[in-house]
């Protein structure tokens, strides 16, 4: 019996130590705090315009955050300029590594305005927990690296860009 009561302790007891669902790290909003570079003026290369982050190429942003478990890059994004192509990049690094998670190129369309298409990375290996005695991504302080690189360049919008749990 004294065996039974421990054992439901125990169960209750793991049950209050989980954590609740992590709530979405919406980037427009941390981009105050953000590192961001670009060739030119910086308030008119990396800028927000009615709720989208648009990002004149050659231009890098970089937020330090811990993911959420397990972790997702949400946005959508679209050229905004007639011409030209970019290429996104998202890569995480710490203070010893880089490592590019996703390359997405981007051409100004023909005619017309350009269609949205969702944008969804999984960042699951850099957050939650590891069954390692000294890996552990839900305590590394990551950098998110997001880099719009001119080929030959234009500005891409990202909606809503964010960073959620599967």
């Amino acid at each position: 019996m004294a065996r039974l009561a421990l054992l439901t302790g125990s169960l209750a007891l793991g049950a209050a130590c989980q954590r609740p669902p992590a709530e979405p790290i919406d980037l427009l909003h941390a981009l105050p705090q953000a590192e961001r570079r670009a060739r030119g003026n910086i308030d008119e290369a990396i800028r927000v315009d009615q709720g989208t982050l648009l990002l004149v190429s050659p231009a890098r942003v970089t937020w330090q955050l811990r993911m959420p478990r397990p972790a997702m890059f949400m946005a959508t994004a679209a050229m905004q300029s007639s011409a030209g192509a970019v290429v996104i990049r998202l890569g995480v690094a710490t203070p010893r590594q880089y490592t590019d998670v996703a390359k997405l190129r981007f051409e100004a369309p023909a005619s017309g305005p350009a269609t949205p298409q969702a944008i969804s990375v999984d960042l699951g290996p850099y957050s939650g927990r590891a069954w390692s005695l000294f890996y552990h991504p839900d305590q590394i302080l990551w950098k998110l690296i997001l880099n719009a690189d001119a080929l030959p360049g234009g500005t891409v919008a990202l909606g809503n860009p964010r960073v959620e749990m599967r």
